[in-house]
């Protein structure tokens, strides 16, 4: 080996021992995170799931012990070059390295032509080998590259010894206006612990709690695949400091100016407020009171509240658009069916009230209501009303014309 090749050798290696050395010197500060030890001395935000099985927690850390074997692994450098390449102006909206034993790829979320699609790329030779659209993408945000980032291997090795476990998923995501490794590890206390690294920098970082999201008595809820280790289970624990969970907490303080401000970091783009869409909601619900308002993010075009109302024993749903503040669509949950009422206003046709659709759906078919929705149907205002009939029988379900109060059909 010549002269110049030893040097860039020798070079190289002292670089990577300079950033290993940075890297670990960042992780002295003393961690205010909750109680594990195997988190002791990392000053960034720490989130730590109860335990699992130790059969869940052998398969998860035999198959990362496999996955980092690969001396072949692509850094995300080139993997967004790949994808840049594949996909000119393109906008990268989540990078995710996951080690699942039959998946050993990097799965890219990018919106292009107005399509978001997730392009699966081999790990070890940049092959695209899957591409699939998607709409129901938690990213609402784009990762924008500045500079190279810190090689995810190094952070792996310096997360290794500190946390004394195995890293099983390394994500990239725009959060805070910052791009963020979102890392999960597998400790030998059989624990996912979740931490933040700014993927620019390599050190830690804290990043905002959303206070609208609480902990479900240390149980947080998520939907599958949206998770951050996935696994077949979608766990996903790092997502209660970043505003992507989807939950069913009913403890919002609906005055709390941080839950409108989180509501509209969810989005990434102009929404109404929380308060707007309850108001809107009491509109149609004279004298009801709100018990419950959620904000739901499908995707970037698709992002709704969900406003939960009680009025003696009848509870309803109230679905809103939170981008235009139209109702989407309404159904009542329990109570009384055969009396209640509910007038729809914020919708781009004038509709009939309740009263009028139930009227007509008992005129085809008397009985008792036992349950109605009104939504969309292929771009036409319809009521759906379930009636058991007088005469006996099972369960008719009417569908009412909301313009014009017609029947359309009986099934």
């Amino acid at each position: 080996m010549n002269n110049f090749c030893l040097a860039r050798m020798r070079s190289g290696l002292m670089m990577i021992a300079i950033v290993l050395t940075g890297l670990l010197a960042s992780c002295s500060d003393t961690t205010t995170s909750p109680n594990d030890s195997s988190t002791s001395g990392y000053a960034g935000t720490v989130t730590i799931s109860d335990p699992v099985s130790k059969q869940e927690a052998d398969s998860v850390r035999a198959n990362a012990a496999r996955f980092w074997a690969d001396s072949t692994l692509l850094t995300i450098n080139q993997i967004i070059q790949i994808i840049r390449a594949r996909y000119p102006n393109t906008e990268i909206l989540g990078i995710n390295l996951n080690t699942d034993q039959d998946q050993r790829v990097y799965e890219v979320v990018v919106r292009t032509g107005g399509q978001v699609i997730v392009v699966v790329v081999n790990n070890s030779n940049g092959q695209v080998v899957e591409t699939k659209p998607i709409t129901n993408y938690y990213y609402t945000t784009v990762i924008v590259v500045n500079q190279t980032f810190v090689d995810c291997r190094i952070i792996r090795h310096r997360v290794k010894v500190q946390f004394d476990g195995e890293v099983v998923e390394c994500n990239v995501e725009e959060i805070e206006n910052r791009p963020t490794y979102v890392i999960v590890i597998i400790t030998r206390e059989n624990r996912y612990v979740t931490i933040y690294i700014d993927a620019e920098t390599g050190k830690e970082r804290k990043v905002k709690d959303d206070d609208g999201c609480q902990n479900h008595d240390g149980k947080h809820k998520h939907k599958k695949g949206r998770g951050h280790y996935r696994h077949g289970k979608g766990h996903g624990y790092g997502h209660h400091y970043h505003c992507h969970c989807d939950c069913d907490d009913g403890d919002h303080d609906d005055d709390d100016d941080d839950n409108n401000n989180c509501d509209s970091a969810v989005a990434g783009i102009a929404i109404i407020t929380r308060d707007s869409a309850q108001t809107i909601a009491a509109t149609m619900l004279d004298s009801a009171q709100t018990t419950k308002t959620e904000l739901r993010v499908q995707s970037d075009s698709v992002i709704w509240y969900v406003v939960r109302m009680k009025r003696d024993s009848n509870e309803y749903k109230v679905t809103i658009d939170a981008r235009t503040g139209i109702l989407v669509s309404a159904e009542q949950e329990s109570g009384d069916f055969n009396t209640s009422e509910f007038k729809p206003t914020n919708t781009d046709a004038p509709l009939i009230p309740l009263s009028q659709a139930r009227t007509a759906a008992t005129t085809n078919t008397p009985g008792n209501v036992t349950d109605w929705t009104l939504e969309q149907e292929s771009g036409k205002w319809v009521y759906e009303v379930a009636i058991v009939p007088t005469n006996g029988g099972g369960t008719k379900h009417i569908v009412v014309d909301a313009q014009s109060g017609q029947v359309l059909r009986v099934t």
